[in-house]
């Protein structure tokens, strides 16, 4: 059935129709849950393994957390050293942490004080770019 659908997922751009070759088309209804499925499938074979092998290292990936391909690790300063073994090579992985102690996940900015409590505010990465204003 997932064949199935994505050989029949097609787009139109300037009134012609297109079938996507390689990858799905970005703004289908599917789109956002095929993504998941496609990096739970690496990060569910990754913790399997890991179960067999390493106990205490999975213990670090408690609080990971995925959304299409945004992933949050809390409290696992060992996320960025395996990261690459995770997820596919064609995937690019950019590591948003600003500090051991701000990040940005989302739309969210997460903030930890000096006593861990953790405050979260809502955040727009266009904000990050200083670029004029032009009329």
């Amino acid at each position: 059935m997932l064949d199935f659908l994505i050989d029949n997922i097609f787009i139109e751009f300037g009134g012609e129709i297109y079938q996507q070759a390689v990858g799905i088309p970005m703004g289908t209804n599917c789109a956002p849950l095929l993504a998941d499925l496609f990096l739970y499938s690496y990060e569910a074979e990754y913790i399997q393994a890991l179960v067999k092998t390493n106990k205490r290292l999975v213990r670090h990936f408690n609080f990971t957390y995925q959304y299409i391909d945004d992933v949050l690790s809390l409290n696992n300063p060992k996320f960025s050293d395996y990261v690459e073994f995770i997820y596919p090579d064609e995937l690019e992985i950019k590591n948003t942490t600003d500090s051991d102690n701000h990040a940005s996940y989302l739309d969210l900015r997460l903030d930890f004080d000096n006593c861990h409590k953790l405050s979260v505010k809502l955040y727009d990465k266009h904000d990050d770019f200083d670029l004029p204003i032009v009329n």
